[in-house]
């Protein structure tokens, strides 16, 4: 049993870590291009939010597909299409078509996430499946980290077409593992309820709960503070320290690095909190309140620290732990509020909530940073980071459906 979830889990990991590796790249590859002049700060924004757009909708319908179809085959054709798009994007040197070529980049990358979650909760028990769930969202940290390294490398000594195909290619290769190493009856969908939701009508009841209300706000913010910090903190850092691109990448490194940190931990975290306590809402809540926190506190020490590299770096560590630790919370919260058969039509809904943050952080913010400074924008996340801390901290205090391996329902 455990090979056969080492080998699950090892698959599912790199799929992610590659499909995130090639999601990301267009933001280290884009410096070099505005450099040229063949694209700009609104191109890359623009990019961003299609991208946004196009994961939003993919992803809402992965989630809804994925409780009855076959994941391993959901998640194949999702990475198996990101390699393509990328390879495409690097043979056709037009970086005009990145627009277009980005939008199915953000189809194909929705689909990812939702059959791997469905496998996460179908193999591991609620006391463990925390750690599974948080150490598998480090791969999103892991790709994020290699990718500046590896783009910035790749655009220096073979030019930035080679930065897409490289990458397209691995995905196609792991989306081949995925068919050939998951076992397909370990994937099959599940077609037994674990319990009756409480109330006849759940699909309204539970959106409207106050429950997901508040999860879905704190997950906007917070996913508006990552992809902001994702996209634009190389600039950011250049600018504000008078660092090279190379330099700034690296620190942006450093935050996917604290990313991966504050996942695995919050995991861990978790898990021991759904073992020894009995909370009234989900206990993964009181997790997730630590970690935004933490998030806070180090997005807003970007505005008071000297100009000093050193102190940058331990704050994009401590922003990474923090968002990434408190994000890596939302998903399994709400998969676990609910009976399993239903998780994805919620999880979709916390997915729109991510993903109106994500474009928000994509044309809109590269306006304002137009119109008014990079430095400004980056203070719209600061102001918006103690909102979400307040959500989560009022989250831990309701008592709301909450459906265990035990198959108990707690109801106000």
């Amino acid at each position: 049993m455990e090979t056969k979830h080492s080998i699950l889990f090892s698959t599912l990991y790199l799929s992610y870590f590659l499909s995130y590796v090639s999601r990301k790249n267009i933001v280290f590859i884009s410096p070099f291009l505005i450099s040229q002049g063949t694209f700009s700060q609104s191109h890359l924004g623009a990019s961003q939010s299609t991208f946004s757009v196009c994961y939003t909708i993919s992803k809402l319908c992965s989630n809804i597909v994925c409780n009855w179809a076959c994941p391993r085959k959901v998640l194949a054709f999702g990475v198996a299409g990101v390699g393509i798009v990328n390879i495409l994007a690097g043979l056709l040197c037009n970086p005009e078509i990145l627009w277009i070529l980005w939008a199915f980049n953000g189809l194909f990358c929705g689909i990812c996430w939702p059959p791997i979650a469905v496998l996460i909760i179908k193999s591991y028990s609620l006391e463990t499946r925390g750690k599974a769930w948080s150490l598998m969202s480090t791969s999103m940290n892991a790709g994020a980290t290699l990718s500046p390294i590896m783009t910035d490398l790749l655009v220096m000594y073979s030019g930035w077409q080679l930065a897409f195909i490289v990458p397209g290619v691995l995905d196609i290769l792991i989306a081949i593992a995925v068919l050939l190493l998951i076992n397909p009856k370990a994937s099959e969908p599940t077609t037994t309820k674990e319990a009756e939701p409480a109330t006849s009508t759940w699909e309204w009841g539970m959106i409207f709960n106050p429950f997901m209300t508040l999860i879905c706000v704190a997950y906007a913010i917070l996913t508006f503070g990552v992809i902001s910090v994702g996209t634009w903190g190389q600039m950011y850092f250049m600018k504000s320290l008078d660092v090279s691109t190379l330099t700034a990448g690296a620190m942006i490194s450093v935050y996917e690095i604290g990313g991966f940190c504050g996942a695995s931990l919050s995991g861990v975290f978790a898990d021991w909190l759904a073992k020894h306590h009995d909370h009234k809402s989900s206990p993964r809540s009181y997790c997730a309140l630590l970690f935004a926190g933490i998030a806070g506190v180090s997005h807003i020490s970007f505005h008071y620290i000297p100009k000093s590299v050193f102190l940058a770096q331990i704050s994009c560590f401590g922003f990474g732990a923090g968002a990434f630790g408190s994000i890596s919370m939302f998903g399994l919260m709400t998969r676990e509020y609910v009976p399993v058969d239903c998780g994805g039509s919620l999880s979709a809904m916390i997915a729109v909530a991510a993903q109106v943050g994500g474009f928000s952080a994509g044309s809109p913010l590269a306006m304002y940073n137009e119109y008014s400074s990079i430095y400004e924008g980056f203070w719209i996340v600061s102001v918006l980071m103690p909102v979400a801390v307040v959500a989560l901290s009022l989250l831990t205090k309701l008592e709301g459906v909450y459906v265990s391996d035990k198959k108990e329902i707690k109801t106000e």
